[in-house]
């Protein structure tokens, strides 16, 4: 164990955080790509509820690198990182990264914040969104009653001296980061500023949010359904794979429909068809 530790180690120190290790097919513990075996074997027999923020990777980005830190030469290392974790082949990778670009650079060219923003977009597309619509599909799929969240609720102590003068302010196109919604899960807008060091304030939106979505987690806790026991402001609809159905989660709540479809055709579709051809 120890040398398997220091070898993710030394992985991470020469070649960035993200280089770490994968699941191994020893075909004892692990008989097949767990991909594969989900799929085969289905979903736990629960109801269940998965979510993700629409600023994950730009939230990550922000506690990992300094300003402007996110470039060019990193940005694409990571997309041929990706890339290469869905075997595409090497004759084929330039292409690749070149359409991925093509997706992820449009409206930034002027953009001073352009990589940061393209690199933010990435992670939270491919570490958050697709896998989370994938599961839903899976679980609705095997007739689990599935609820799927998209938090958009921006906590003001990251972006305004006026509640968090001690805090360094998130950059504006990051909104709900990674971790946020842990915020609003546990009540936190409703302590006092004192009881945070440093004193962070919460606005009455976050406050009224906060206790929203309180009442939908504690229902889903208690029954299994987010709609049932206490009150709450939207019915939350059940997911299914036609209409993708979902919570929109902030001050306004609203119930829509497909999270970011064409960004799930691109990653499960569009570039799986690109690599196989």
């Amino acid at each position: 164990m120890q040398q398997l530790l220091e070898a993710q180690w030394k992985i991470q120190t020469e070649k960035g955080l993200f280089h770490i290790f994968y699941s191994c097919v020893d075909n004892k513990f692990i008989t097949d790509d767990p991909l594969n075996i989900w799929k085969a074997k289905g979903t736990a027999p629960v109801p269940y509820m998965v979510g993700c923020n629409n600023s994950e990777g730009d939230g990550i980005l922000v506690a990992i690198v300094t300003d402007n830190d996110a470039t060019e030469e990193k940005t694409l290392q990571f997309i041929q990182d990706s890339l290469q974790a869905m075997e595409t082949p090497a004759n084929k990778m330039e292409e690749a990264v070149s359409i991925v670009l093509q997706k992820y650079a449009t409206g930034l060219d002027n953009d001073k914040e352009k990589w940061m923003k393209m690199y933010g977009a990435l992670m939270r597309d491919l570490w958050f969104i697709v896998p989370s619509i994938m599961q839903c599909n899976a679980h609705a799929a095997a007739g689990r009653k599935t609820f799927l969240y998209y938090m958009t609720q921006q906590p003001r102590h990251n972006h305004t001296n006026q509640y968090g003068a001690e805090i360094k302010n998130k950059p504006d196109h990051c909104e709900c980061d990674h971790a946020d919604d842990i915020l609003y899960t546990f009540g936190l807008p409703l302590f006092s500023k004192d009881q945070f060091k440093p004193e962070v304030e919460f606005s009455e939106e976050d406050k009224t949010f906060s206790l929203h979505w309180m009442a939908y987690i504690t229902n889903f806790a208690k029954y299994g359904d987010p709609n049932k026991g206490h009150d709450v402001p939207v019915n939350w609809p059940t997911y299914d794979e036609a209409n993708g159905y979902f919570l929109e989660a902030s001050n306004e709540i609203r119930a829509r429909k497909n999270l970011k479809p064409d960004t799930f055709e691109f990653w499960t579709k569009i570039i799986p068809a690109f690599i196989k051809k």
